[in-house]
Protein backbone atom coordinates (compact mmCIF):
# COMPACT_ATOMS: atom_id res chain seq x y z
CA UNK A 1 0.00 0.00 0.00
CA UNK A 2 1.28 3.48 -0.87
CA UNK A 3 0.66 6.79 0.93
CA UNK A 4 -2.12 7.73 -1.49
CA UNK A 5 -4.04 4.58 -0.56
CA UNK A 6 -3.45 5.18 3.17
CA UNK A 7 -5.33 8.48 2.95
CA UNK A 8 -7.97 7.31 0.43
CA UNK A 9 -10.86 7.43 2.98
CA UNK A 10 -10.38 11.22 3.06
CA UNK A 11 -11.76 11.35 -0.49
CA UNK A 12 -15.15 10.54 1.03
CA UNK A 13 -16.87 13.81 1.99
CA UNK A 14 -18.58 12.57 5.15
CA UNK A 15 -15.45 10.91 6.49
CA UNK A 16 -13.35 13.98 5.63
CA UNK A 17 -15.73 16.22 7.61
CA UNK A 18 -15.55 13.81 10.52
CA UNK A 19 -11.76 13.47 10.41
CA UNK A 20 -10.97 17.18 10.61
CA UNK A 21 -13.88 18.15 12.87
CA UNK A 22 -13.18 15.39 15.36
CA UNK A 23 -9.43 16.02 15.27
CA UNK A 24 -9.99 19.67 16.20
CA UNK A 25 -12.27 18.61 19.05
CA UNK A 26 -9.78 16.00 20.26
CA UNK A 27 -7.03 18.63 20.46
CA UNK A 28 -9.27 20.37 22.99
CA UNK A 29 -9.98 17.10 24.79
CA UNK A 30 -6.26 16.41 25.21
CA UNK A 31 -5.61 19.97 26.33
CA UNK A 32 -8.16 19.43 29.08
CA UNK A 33 -6.79 15.98 30.00
CA UNK A 34 -3.35 17.49 30.63
CA UNK A 35 -4.77 20.51 32.48
CA UNK A 36 -7.03 18.29 34.57
CA UNK A 37 -4.30 15.95 35.83
CA UNK A 38 -1.87 18.82 36.34
CA UNK A 39 -4.49 20.83 38.26
CA UNK A 40 -5.32 17.90 40.55
CA UNK A 41 -1.64 17.16 41.22
CA UNK A 42 -0.77 20.81 41.96
CA UNK A 43 -3.83 21.20 44.22
CA UNK A 44 -3.17 18.01 46.22
CA UNK A 45 0.48 16.93 45.67
CA UNK A 46 -0.86 13.36 45.78
CA UNK A 47 -0.44 10.54 43.26
CA UNK A 48 -3.20 8.79 45.22
CA UNK A 49 -5.70 11.55 44.32
CA UNK A 50 -4.67 11.19 40.68
CA UNK A 51 -5.59 7.53 41.07
CA UNK A 52 -8.89 8.47 42.73
CA UNK A 53 -9.74 10.73 39.77
CA UNK A 54 -9.10 7.77 37.48
CA UNK A 55 -11.36 5.54 39.63
CA UNK A 56 -14.23 8.05 39.63
CA UNK A 57 -14.14 8.40 35.86
CA UNK A 58 -14.10 4.58 35.61
CA UNK A 59 -17.24 4.29 37.77
CA UNK A 60 -19.17 6.75 35.59
CA UNK A 61 -17.79 5.45 32.28
CA UNK A 62 -18.82 1.79 32.62
CA UNK A 63 -22.65 1.99 32.77
CA UNK A 64 -22.75 4.84 30.25
CA UNK A 65 -20.62 2.85 27.80
CA UNK A 66 -22.89 -0.20 28.02
CA UNK A 67 -25.96 1.92 27.31
CA UNK A 68 -24.15 3.69 24.46
CA UNK A 69 -23.51 0.43 22.63
CA UNK A 70 -27.20 -0.45 22.70
CA UNK A 71 -28.20 3.05 21.58
CA UNK A 72 -25.75 2.81 18.66
CA UNK A 73 -27.63 -0.19 17.25
CA UNK A 74 -31.07 1.39 17.78
CA UNK A 75 -30.92 5.12 16.98
CA UNK A 76 -29.28 7.33 14.31
CA UNK A 77 -25.66 7.59 15.41
CA UNK A 78 -25.13 11.15 14.19
CA UNK A 79 -28.03 12.37 16.33
CA UNK A 80 -26.65 10.69 19.46
CA UNK A 81 -23.18 12.16 18.89
CA UNK A 82 -24.52 15.69 18.32
CA UNK A 83 -26.57 15.56 21.54
CA UNK A 84 -23.71 14.24 23.69
CA UNK A 85 -21.13 16.61 22.20
CA UNK A 86 -23.43 19.56 22.94
CA UNK A 87 -23.85 18.56 26.59
CA UNK A 88 -20.09 17.96 26.90
CA UNK A 89 -19.48 21.69 26.44
CA UNK A 90 -20.70 22.43 29.97
CA UNK A 91 -18.29 20.54 32.35
CA UNK A 92 -15.14 22.33 31.05
CA UNK A 93 -17.02 25.64 31.12
CA UNK A 94 -17.85 24.96 34.77
CA UNK A 95 -14.19 24.36 35.67
CA UNK A 96 -13.16 27.47 33.71
CA UNK A 97 -15.62 29.60 35.69
CA UNK A 98 -14.45 28.17 39.04
CA UNK A 99 -10.82 28.85 38.13
CA UNK A 100 -11.60 32.44 37.13
CA UNK A 101 -13.43 32.93 40.44
CA UNK A 102 -10.45 31.37 42.28
CA UNK A 103 -12.93 28.99 43.92
CA UNK A 104 -11.67 25.68 42.50
CA UNK A 105 -11.35 22.66 44.81
CA UNK A 106 -10.19 19.11 44.00
CA UNK A 107 -13.73 17.75 44.40
CA UNK A 108 -15.01 20.21 41.78
CA UNK A 109 -12.54 18.83 39.23
CA UNK A 110 -13.32 15.21 40.13
CA UNK A 111 -17.11 15.74 39.98
CA UNK A 112 -17.13 17.57 36.64
CA UNK A 113 -14.59 15.13 35.15
CA UNK A 114 -16.84 12.25 36.25
CA UNK A 115 -19.85 13.81 34.48
CA UNK A 116 -17.79 14.44 31.34
CA UNK A 117 -16.52 10.87 31.38
CA UNK A 118 -20.06 9.46 31.58
CA UNK A 119 -20.93 11.43 28.44
CA UNK A 120 -17.71 10.23 26.79
CA UNK A 121 -18.59 6.65 27.72
CA UNK A 122 -22.00 7.00 26.12
CA UNK A 123 -20.50 8.42 22.92
CA UNK A 124 -17.47 6.19 22.29
CA UNK A 125 -19.20 2.99 21.09
CA UNK A 126 -21.47 5.12 18.91
CA UNK A 127 -18.43 6.73 17.29
CA UNK A 128 -16.68 3.36 16.84
CA UNK A 129 -19.65 1.92 14.95
CA UNK A 130 -20.34 5.22 13.11
CA UNK A 131 -17.08 5.05 11.11
CA UNK A 132 -18.27 2.21 8.86
CA UNK A 133 -21.32 4.32 7.90
CA UNK A 134 -18.96 7.07 6.72
CA UNK A 135 -16.56 4.82 4.80
CA UNK A 136 -18.26 1.53 3.92
CA UNK A 137 -16.81 -1.90 4.65
CA UNK A 138 -14.21 -1.73 1.85
CA UNK A 139 -12.50 1.41 3.19
CA UNK A 140 -12.86 0.46 6.88
CA UNK A 141 -9.43 -1.27 7.24
CA UNK A 142 -7.80 1.97 5.99
CA UNK A 143 -10.08 4.25 8.03
CA UNK A 144 -9.31 2.59 11.38
CA UNK A 145 -5.54 3.33 11.35
CA UNK A 146 -6.37 6.76 9.89
CA UNK A 147 -8.74 7.32 12.80
CA UNK A 148 -5.98 6.26 15.17
CA UNK A 149 -3.65 8.70 13.41
CA UNK A 150 -6.21 11.49 13.85
CA UNK A 151 -6.47 10.68 17.55
CA UNK A 152 -2.72 10.74 17.96
CA UNK A 153 -2.18 13.94 15.96
CA UNK A 154 -4.58 15.54 18.44
CA UNK A 155 -2.72 13.90 21.32
CA UNK A 156 0.55 15.27 19.95
CA UNK A 157 -0.71 18.85 19.54
CA UNK A 158 -3.06 19.08 22.53
CA UNK A 159 -0.66 18.19 25.38
CA UNK A 160 2.23 20.30 24.06
CA UNK A 161 -0.06 23.30 23.54
CA UNK A 162 -1.71 22.75 26.91
CA UNK A 163 1.63 22.53 28.74
CA UNK A 164 2.78 25.84 27.25
CA UNK A 165 -0.55 27.59 27.93
CA UNK A 166 -0.71 26.32 31.53
CA UNK A 167 2.82 27.61 32.18
CA UNK A 168 1.97 31.02 30.69
CA UNK A 169 -1.71 31.64 31.46
CA UNK A 170 -2.87 28.93 33.89
CA UNK A 171 -5.18 25.93 33.46
CA UNK A 172 -8.41 27.86 32.75
CA UNK A 173 -7.45 28.56 29.11
CA UNK A 174 -7.10 24.84 28.34
CA UNK A 175 -10.56 24.06 29.75
CA UNK A 176 -12.15 26.97 27.87
CA UNK A 177 -10.59 25.97 24.54
CA UNK A 178 -11.86 22.42 25.01
CA UNK A 179 -15.41 23.70 25.50
CA UNK A 180 -15.14 25.74 22.28
CA UNK A 181 -13.66 22.79 20.33
CA UNK A 182 -16.89 20.78 20.62
CA UNK A 183 -18.62 23.34 18.40
CA UNK A 184 -16.35 22.38 15.48
CA UNK A 185 -17.23 18.67 15.48
CA UNK A 186 -20.93 19.50 15.94
CA UNK A 187 -20.76 21.73 12.84
CA UNK A 188 -19.01 18.95 10.88
CA UNK A 189 -21.71 16.43 11.84
CA UNK A 190 -24.49 18.82 10.79
CA UNK A 191 -22.84 19.28 7.37
CA UNK A 192 -22.81 15.54 6.57
CA UNK A 193 -25.16 14.01 4.01
CA UNK A 194 -26.41 10.75 5.46
CA UNK A 195 -29.47 8.62 4.63
CA UNK A 196 -32.37 8.86 7.08
CA UNK A 197 -32.46 6.13 9.72
CA UNK A 198 -35.37 4.88 11.76
CA UNK A 199 -35.07 4.00 15.43
CA UNK A 200 -35.34 0.27 16.22
CA UNK A 201 -37.49 -0.83 19.12
CA UNK A 202 -35.75 -3.07 21.63
CA UNK A 203 -35.25 -3.42 25.35
CA UNK A 204 -31.92 -1.80 26.24
CA UNK A 205 -30.83 -4.53 28.64
CA UNK A 206 -31.80 -7.49 26.45
CA UNK A 207 -30.08 -5.68 23.57
CA UNK A 208 -26.86 -5.38 25.58
CA UNK A 209 -27.10 -9.01 26.73
CA UNK A 210 -27.27 -10.16 23.10
CA UNK A 211 -23.99 -8.35 22.36
CA UNK A 212 -22.27 -9.91 25.39
CA UNK A 213 -23.50 -13.38 24.44
CA UNK A 214 -22.20 -13.05 20.89
CA UNK A 215 -18.74 -11.92 22.01
CA UNK A 216 -18.59 -14.68 24.62
CA UNK A 217 -19.07 -17.36 21.96
CA UNK A 218 -16.38 -16.00 19.61
CA UNK A 219 -13.00 -17.29 20.82
CA UNK A 220 -10.89 -14.88 18.75
CA UNK A 221 -12.86 -11.87 19.99
CA UNK A 222 -12.50 -13.06 23.62
CA UNK A 223 -8.71 -13.41 23.20
CA UNK A 224 -8.39 -9.94 21.64
CA UNK A 225 -10.59 -8.35 24.32
CA UNK A 226 -8.57 -9.98 27.10
CA UNK A 227 -5.31 -8.66 25.61
CA UNK A 228 -6.92 -5.25 25.21
CA UNK A 229 -7.90 -5.25 28.89
CA UNK A 230 -4.48 -6.27 30.18
CA UNK A 231 -2.53 -3.84 27.97
CA UNK A 232 -4.91 -0.99 28.85
CA UNK A 233 -4.79 -1.68 32.59
CA UNK A 234 -1.06 -2.27 32.95
CA UNK A 235 0.44 -0.11 30.16
CA UNK A 236 -1.90 2.70 29.09
CA UNK A 237 -2.62 3.49 32.73
CA UNK A 238 0.98 4.73 33.04
CA UNK A 239 -0.21 8.07 31.61
CA UNK A 240 -1.88 8.73 34.99
CA UNK A 241 1.59 9.03 36.53
CA UNK A 242 3.13 11.32 33.90
CA UNK A 243 2.59 14.48 36.02
CA UNK A 244 4.66 12.76 38.74
CA UNK A 245 7.47 11.92 36.29
CA UNK A 246 7.42 15.43 34.79
CA UNK A 247 7.40 17.40 38.04
CA UNK A 248 9.21 15.20 40.56
CA UNK A 249 11.62 13.03 38.53
CA UNK A 250 12.55 15.02 35.41
CA UNK A 251 11.89 18.47 37.01
CA UNK A 252 10.39 19.66 33.71
CA UNK A 253 7.10 21.18 34.92
CA UNK A 254 3.85 21.46 32.96
CA UNK A 255 5.72 22.01 29.67
CA UNK A 256 7.69 18.81 30.22
CA UNK A 257 4.48 16.92 31.02
CA UNK A 258 2.91 18.16 27.81
CA UNK A 259 5.95 17.19 25.74
CA UNK A 260 6.09 13.68 27.23
CA UNK A 261 2.49 13.08 26.15
CA UNK A 262 3.15 14.68 22.77
CA UNK A 263 6.13 12.40 22.11
CA UNK A 264 4.00 9.37 22.95
CA UNK A 265 1.53 10.54 20.31
CA UNK A 266 4.22 11.44 17.75
CA UNK A 267 5.46 7.86 17.96
CA UNK A 268 1.90 6.65 17.63
CA UNK A 269 1.35 8.75 14.48
CA UNK A 270 4.48 7.31 12.87
CA UNK A 271 3.36 3.85 13.97
CA UNK A 272 -0.06 4.38 12.41
CA UNK A 273 1.44 5.45 9.07
CA UNK A 274 3.92 2.56 9.12
CA UNK A 275 1.19 0.02 9.91
CA UNK A 276 -0.98 1.38 7.08
CA UNK A 277 1.90 1.14 4.59
CA UNK A 278 3.21 -2.26 5.65
CA UNK A 279 0.10 -4.04 6.97
CA UNK A 280 -0.16 -6.18 3.82
CA UNK A 281 3.36 -7.58 4.42
CA UNK A 282 2.66 -8.76 7.96
CA UNK A 283 -0.23 -10.68 9.45
CA UNK A 284 -2.36 -9.04 12.11
CA UNK A 285 -1.50 -11.64 14.74
CA UNK A 286 2.25 -10.99 14.63
CA UNK A 287 1.71 -7.23 14.82
CA UNK A 288 -0.58 -7.62 17.85
CA UNK A 289 1.93 -9.84 19.66
CA UNK A 290 5.07 -7.83 18.81
CA UNK A 291 3.36 -4.57 19.76
CA UNK A 292 2.08 -6.16 22.96
CA UNK A 293 5.63 -7.13 23.98
CA UNK A 294 7.58 -4.06 22.85
CA UNK A 295 5.19 -1.43 24.21
CA UNK A 296 5.59 -2.44 27.89
CA UNK A 297 9.32 -3.10 27.39
CA UNK A 298 9.82 0.51 26.32
CA UNK A 299 7.76 1.72 29.28
CA UNK A 300 10.24 -0.12 31.53
CA UNK A 301 13.14 1.70 29.85
CA UNK A 302 11.25 4.99 30.29
CA UNK A 303 10.76 4.33 34.00
CA UNK A 304 14.42 3.36 34.53
CA UNK A 305 16.04 6.43 32.98
CA UNK A 306 16.82 9.61 34.92
CA UNK A 307 17.48 11.62 31.75
CA UNK A 308 14.59 13.59 30.27
CA UNK A 309 15.88 13.40 26.68
CA UNK A 310 16.18 9.60 26.87
CA UNK A 311 12.74 9.38 28.45
CA UNK A 312 11.29 11.25 25.46
CA UNK A 313 12.99 8.80 23.08
CA UNK A 314 11.64 5.74 24.94
CA UNK A 315 8.11 7.14 25.17
CA UNK A 316 8.23 7.94 21.43
CA UNK A 317 8.89 4.29 20.55
CA UNK A 318 6.40 3.13 23.18
CA UNK A 319 3.77 5.12 21.25
CA UNK A 320 4.88 3.50 17.98
CA UNK A 321 4.36 -0.06 19.24
CA UNK A 322 1.24 0.82 21.23
CA UNK A 323 -0.46 1.77 17.96
CA UNK A 324 0.79 -1.37 16.21
CA UNK A 325 -0.93 -3.50 18.83
CA UNK A 326 -4.12 -1.51 19.40
CA UNK A 327 -4.88 -0.68 15.74
CA UNK A 328 -4.66 -4.32 14.74
CA UNK A 329 -6.83 -5.41 17.69
CA UNK A 330 -9.49 -2.85 16.74
CA UNK A 331 -9.40 -3.84 13.06
CA UNK A 332 -9.70 -7.53 13.91
CA UNK A 333 -12.75 -7.07 16.12
CA UNK A 334 -14.50 -4.78 13.60
CA UNK A 335 -13.94 -7.21 10.72
CA UNK A 336 -14.97 -10.32 12.68
CA UNK A 337 -18.24 -9.01 14.15
CA UNK A 338 -21.66 -9.09 12.45
CA UNK A 339 -22.98 -5.76 11.15
CA UNK A 340 -26.14 -5.72 13.31
CA UNK A 341 -24.09 -6.41 16.46
CA UNK A 342 -21.17 -4.07 15.76
CA UNK A 343 -22.40 -1.26 18.03
CA UNK A 344 -22.79 -3.56 21.03
CA UNK A 345 -19.52 -5.42 20.51
CA UNK A 346 -17.63 -2.14 19.99
CA UNK A 347 -19.33 -0.91 23.15
CA UNK A 348 -17.73 -3.87 24.91
CA UNK A 349 -14.41 -3.02 23.23
CA UNK A 350 -14.45 0.62 24.32
CA UNK A 351 -15.72 -0.39 27.77
CA UNK A 352 -12.74 -2.71 28.31
CA UNK A 353 -10.27 -0.26 26.78
CA UNK A 354 -11.33 2.73 28.85
CA UNK A 355 -12.43 1.10 32.10
CA UNK A 356 -9.28 -1.06 32.31
CA UNK A 357 -7.13 2.02 31.68
CA UNK A 358 -8.94 4.00 34.39
CA UNK A 359 -8.93 1.15 36.88
CA UNK A 360 -5.23 0.68 36.14
CA UNK A 361 -4.72 4.40 36.73
CA UNK A 362 -6.35 4.05 40.15
CA UNK A 363 -4.05 1.12 41.01
CA UNK A 364 -1.01 2.98 39.65
CA UNK A 365 -1.78 6.09 41.69
CA UNK A 366 -2.08 4.18 44.96
CA UNK A 367 1.01 2.07 44.25
CA UNK A 368 3.07 5.12 43.25
CA UNK A 369 2.24 6.84 46.54
CA UNK A 370 3.81 3.87 48.37
CA UNK A 371 6.64 2.60 46.15
CA UNK A 372 7.20 5.48 43.70
CA UNK A 373 6.13 6.05 40.09
CA UNK A 374 9.11 4.34 38.36
CA UNK A 375 8.78 1.02 40.21
CA UNK A 376 5.01 1.08 39.70
CA UNK A 377 5.37 1.42 35.91
CA UNK A 378 8.02 -1.33 35.82
CA UNK A 379 5.93 -3.83 37.82
CA UNK A 380 2.78 -3.17 35.79
CA UNK A 381 4.66 -3.48 32.49
CA UNK A 382 6.04 -6.87 33.57
CA UNK A 383 2.48 -8.09 34.15
CA UNK A 384 1.52 -7.05 30.59
CA UNK A 385 4.55 -8.81 29.09
CA UNK A 386 3.81 -11.98 31.06
CA UNK A 387 0.22 -12.06 29.82
CA UNK A 388 1.19 -11.71 26.15
CA UNK A 389 3.65 -14.61 26.56
CA UNK A 390 0.87 -16.67 28.19
CA UNK A 391 -1.50 -15.94 25.29
CA UNK A 392 1.18 -17.04 22.80
CA UNK A 393 1.33 -20.39 24.61
CA UNK A 394 -2.44 -20.85 25.00
CA UNK A 395 -3.47 -19.56 21.55
CA UNK A 396 -0.60 -20.25 19.11
CA UNK A 397 -2.96 -19.74 16.13
CA UNK A 398 -3.08 -16.02 16.94
CA UNK A 399 0.35 -15.63 15.31
CA UNK A 400 -1.13 -16.86 12.04
CA UNK A 401 -4.08 -14.45 12.01
CA UNK A 402 -3.98 -12.98 8.45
Amino acid sequence: MNLKEVFSPLKLRNYRLWFFGQMFSLVGTWMQAIAQNWLIYTLTNSARILGLLSLCTFVSFVPANLIGGSLADRYPKRTIIIITQTIMIFPPLGITLLLWLNAIRPWHVILLATIAEALQGLTMPVIQSFIIELTGREELPKAIPLNSMMFNIARMIGPALSGVLIAKYGSAVAFLLNAISFLVVIAALLMMRLPAQEAKKANVFSHMKEGFKYAQNERLIIIILSMLGVSSMFCLSSTTLMPVFARDIFKSGSKGYGFIMSMLSTGAILGGITISLLAARFNRGKLIISGGLLYPTLLIFFALTKFYSLALLFIFFAGFFYVAQFTMMNTTVQLEVKDDLRGRVMSLYTLIFNSAMRLGGFIAGFLAQSIGAPLTVILMAFVAISYIILICELAPNLKRLP
